[in-house]
């Protein structure tokens, strides 16, 4: 199974159960109903590699909730773990540095946010992130969001995305303190903190880039900003990078309701997403067409449109994947092109 299959089959399970927020999701047939949260092993996508002397970040997983997902049967390889998940307000121990990081460097933080259904391993594993890590030399964490009522872990991100419960977590408070602890290790450039977030996480990194000034840049991949009437109000200028499919049918392109739920409070498009930011970056109204790049194999040709809003304080780019569905740029050479932005941005 490749990467891009295998982060498939990590983010249907959680999807599809999402996809009616009404009703608490039933086990698949054979299974057993969900029980309280086990350790379980990290899935990991055939031929990925895992970064020698990192240790990915721990989480527990429902197996209920795996095997109606069909990641069980995904696994190509498993990392033991008998280390337990961080509270959910305490993500410190997430923070994983790897050993081809040499003493005294300051390298670089990137916080991974899984979407709905997920997890911190499966956004590392789904991603290649380990490896990842270890090439280009930068220290991650990737913590695990609460469980919900249907044992789906979220972020409450925006009142469009997806605390369904409507519970009454701050996960801005707990991903700030995280932030600011990797900031204080001798490995980090204090400088250089970076969050991508995939879905849920994507809207989770918007809010970040409002909300807590430690941050320098942001990836949000098939998810968006603000909803109307969220406030949003930066210190400074954020670096934006938003990657969309055209065809998401999951977070619409061009706004509307996730998981096309009626009762849900309506996103914005990925175009008004990027202007609302162009708008706080003090950019110019009008984007600039770039070269465009070849972000899905599935897809002929150079299909991802590249837009770039000039006079920045911080740069503001949106890759239109246009064909693109809602599981986009998961490749290593995606991945390597979203963090080739992310490593230029510093703050002053």
């Amino acid at each position: 199974m490749n990467r891009a299959s295998s982060w498939v089959v990590l983010m249907v399970g959680g999807l599809a159960a999402a996809c009616n927020p009404d009703k608490p999701s039933r086990p698949a047939p054979g299974t057993s109903p969900p029980q309280a949260p086990v350790t379980a092993p990290m899935v990991v996508p055939a031929g990925s590699s895992i970064a020698s002397g990192a240790t990915p970040a721990p989480g527990p997983v429902n197996p209920a909730s795996a095997a109606a997902s069909g990641s069980a049967g995904a696994v190509a390889s498993t990392i033991p773990s008998g280390v337990p998940s961080a509270p959910e307000t305490d993500y410190s121990s997430t923070i994983t540095v790897p050993s081809t990081i040499k003493p005294g460097e300051k390298r670089p933080f990137v916080l991974y946010l899984h979407g709905l259904g997920s997890s911190g391993r499966g956004i590392a594993g789904g991603l290649g992130v380990p490896a990842l890590a270890a090439d280009r030399r930068f220290v991650y964490a990737a913590p695990d969001g609460p469980f919900d009522a249907r044992k789906q872990r979220f972020w409450n991100a925006s009142k469009a995305c997806c605390n369904f419960d409507n519970r009454q977590v701050d996960h801005v408070a707990a991903l700030r303190t995280l932030l600011q602890q990797a900031a204080q290790r001798p490995e980090v450039d204090p400088k250089r903190l970076y969050v991508v977030g995939v879905s849920n996480g994507a809207f989770m990194a918007h809010r970040l880039a409002c909300e807590v000034s430690e941050v320098t840049a942001i990836a949000a991949l098939s998810g968006m900003g603000p909803a109307e009437g969220e406030p949003c109000q930066p210190k400074g200028p954020v670096a934006i990078l938003q990657v969309h499919g055209d065809a998401d049918d999951v977070i619409p392109y061009n706004g509307g309701q996730a998981l096309k739920k009626a009762s849900l409070p309506r996103h914005p498009s990925a175009l008004d997403t990027m202007s609302a930011w162009a708008a706080r970056d003090g950019c110019a109204k009008k984007p600039a067409a770039g070269s465009p790049l070849d972000l899905d194999e599935k897809l002929d040709g150079a299909e991802t449109g590249v837009l770039r809003f000039p006079g920045c304080k911080a740069p503001v780019e949106l890759w239109t994947v246009h064909g693109g569905t809602h599981f986009v740029a998961a490749s290593r050479k995606d991945q390597e092109l979203i963090l080739d932005f992310l490593e230029k941005q510093k703050k002053p």
